[in-house]
């Protein structure tokens, strides 16, 4: 399963696996039924302001590592629906940090989530590192091509091969 499988498979289904490795609710775990809805027994529902800094003015750039760690980028895709829902129309539509606060978030064992950290922590960081070597290949890509356009480069066929000639 790919990572963003695996967070909804475990947090969103809460079929993460159990201490005998079955899924939690197919093998007939415990779930209770605080103000969230039903949850696993243990985890916790609490207000996401209590556990996240809520800072304002802007939108996260997608180009810092930061956003894409941590669950910050996941947790915000599975509750998008939510987020909408409490945002505060103004000229616009944004999130006010008084309706965002709020939002009750069900929160895992701790060692549910260190459970999941070794399930999936090297392939969130593989997909961070890809998602950097794609864009230093772009970088790289977009110069070169603007070098052959230009005339800068030459690639020469010469006896079936390609010879390059950099032009001084």
């Amino acid at each position: 399963m790919k990572g963003q499988a695996v967070f909804k498979h475990w947090f969103v289904d809460f079929e993460f696996p159990n201490e005998n490795g079955k899924p939690h609710i197919f093998s007939g775990g415990e779930m209770v039924d605080p103000e969230l809805g039903a949850v696993p027994d243990g985890w916790e529902v609490i207000s996401i302001g209590d556990v996240v800094k809520i800072v304002g003015g802007g939108t996260p750039r997608t180009n810092n590592p930061a956003f894409l760690e941590g669950g910050i980028h996941r947790w915000t895709r599975v509750n998008l629906e939510t987020i909408k829902g409490r945002a505060c129309e103004t000229t616009f539509q944004e999130i006010c940090k008084k309706n965002f606060r709020p939002i009750k978030i069900a929160v895992p064992t701790p060692e549910i989530l260190t459970r999941f950290e070794k399930t999936v922590g090297r392939l969130f960081k593989q997909i961070v590192a890809n998602e950097w070597e794609s864009r230093a290949l772009t970088s790289i890509r977009d110069a070169f091509l603007l070098k052959l356009m230009s005339g800068e480069i030459r690639v020469n066929h010469k006896n079936g091969g390609y010879t390059n000639e950099i032009l001084g």
